[in-house]
């Protein structure tokens, strides 16, 4: 959901902590264009009824304890109102962390240490349709080749690809090579192409899918069972 400059953008909070939903309320509630529909606790599943009745644009979601509550809750909100954006935060995370995150269509997965501002620049930024999630999350160790694999072993569709792939047979070649890890030179020399139409190749897969990189563009496609799981 885009909105357009003269609305209010809509935020719910959840967290199981009481004092923090209160600091970030009162902070958001002084500002002209942020209107705080309510607050409440993660595991308190019955606020989703009156979610659905009157849907936030965005829901800061506290994803610390009790464990993969937060998490849950996000997947439970993307079901129920796909165009929600969803801004999860955390005290400290791992790899696996980060892992279940890229699994949840998050658009901002941030430490609890932001301060407001930043926190209120991240909201009306992610209100506007602006995807954060790559902020130094994939360039965790580790985390890349984990998120790929566990979408590989999701996939209940590995002898084909969907038809309705936005892709071209040659560039789901490339993204199938890219999601293996292969460089642009190693896919030029498999494919018997340039490494410049590689690049090409690449750089139109990223617009069709609107990834910010080729990583994000190998998940999407993954996800979306438009390239063969190997």
């Amino acid at each position: 959901m885009l909105l357009e400059s003269a609305e209010r953008i809509k935020v719910f909070i959840f967290s199981e902590q009481p004092l923090f939903r209160e600091g970030i309320r009162n902070w958001l509630s002084s500002k002209p264009d942020i209107e705080i529909m309510g607050d409440t606790n993660v595991t308190n599943i019955t606020m989703l009824l009156s979610i659905k009745l009157m849907p936030p644009d965005v829901a800061i979601v506290d994803i610390d304890n009790p464990v993969n509550s937060g998490l849950e809750l996000a997947r439970r909100l993307v079901n129920l109102l796909p165009d929600i954006r969803i801004i999860a935060l955390k005290s400290s995370s791992n790899d696996d962390d980060l892992v279940e995150a890229l699994k949840v269509k998050l658009s901002a997965y941030l430490s609890k240490d932001i301060n407001g501002d930043d926190l209120l620049r991240i909201i009306r930024s992610v209100a506007k349709g602006e995807d954060l999630m790559d902020n130094g999350i994939v360039s965790r160790s580790g985390v890349v080749k984990k998120v790929i694999s566990e979408l590989r072993e999701l996939s209940n569709n590995e002898e084909s690809i969907i038809v309705s792939s936005p892709l071209r047979r040659r560039e789901t070649e490339v993204i199938s090579y890219v999601s293996q890890g292969y460089s642009n030179k190693e896919i030029a020399a498999a494919l018997g192409i340039s490494q410049q139409t590689v690049k090409t190749h690449v750089a139109s897969i990223m617009t069709k899918l609107e990834a910010k990189d080729r990583t994000e563009a190998a998940v999407k496609a993954i996800k979306n069972h438009w390239i063969v799981s190997n």
